[in-house]
């Protein structure tokens, strides 16, 4: 008899420039599997491309783009822990964030793709750092895009584990330490 292969899936959210990424790269450093997010990547080179991309007027194309990548990326992970940089959620918080209907696809499959545990990291200024591929939204909005994030894990069921604010180190301690505790 062949036992099936568990993975524990572990989403990292939160607002932009939360410092998820950072922690994403630090749990990498310590040998876990970490996959990263695609967002940022997809807007940069939209960007470069200059053909007025914007994530508002572009948003649904844009957001497809990405969960299929998620998607992907859910079914990539193979490791005994696999670390997320954003979940098959986090996109549909951008449709609250502009005030606009969540699309079916996107509920659907948020309900059909499941992780095992959520760590939100909440909003900081102090870290909050205004880029290239965050040129649309100042900390107020990160904050407001944040809480949408929170709720939308919540109301699909999540029980959300937020990260206290301190040095990546503490943080990324704080996760393992509760990772380590609701895998096993």
């Amino acid at each position: 008899m062949l036992l099936a292969y568990m993975t524990t899936r572990i989403v990292i959210t939160g607002g932009i420039g939360s410092g998820k990424t950072t922690i994403i790269n630090e749990l990498q450093k310590r040998g876990y599997a970490c996959m990263g997010e695609f967002a940022r990547e997809a807007i940069e080179a939209a960007l470069k491309t200059g053909d007025g991309f914007s994530p508002e007027a572009d948003q649904v194309d844009f957001d497809k783009l990405i969960l299929n990548e998620r998607i992907r990326l859910f079914h990539a992970a193979t490791d005994d822990i696999t670390f997320f940089d954003r979940g098959i959620l986090d996109g549909m918080a951008f449709f609250r964030f502009f005030h606009r209907d969540i699309p079916p696809l996107f509920t659907q499959t948020a309900k059909q793709y499941r992780y095992d545990t959520v760590f939100y990291l909440p909003p900081w200024k102090k870290i909050y750092i205004r880029d290239n591929a965050r040129q649309w939204h100042n900390f107020y909005e990160a904050k407001k895009l944040g809480q949408h994030h929170y709720d939308l894990y919540q109301e699909y069921g999540y029980t959300v584990i937020t990260v206290p604010k301190g040095s990546t180190e503490e943080r990324v301690n704080f996760i393992l330490s509760h990772t380590i505790n609701t895998s096993v």
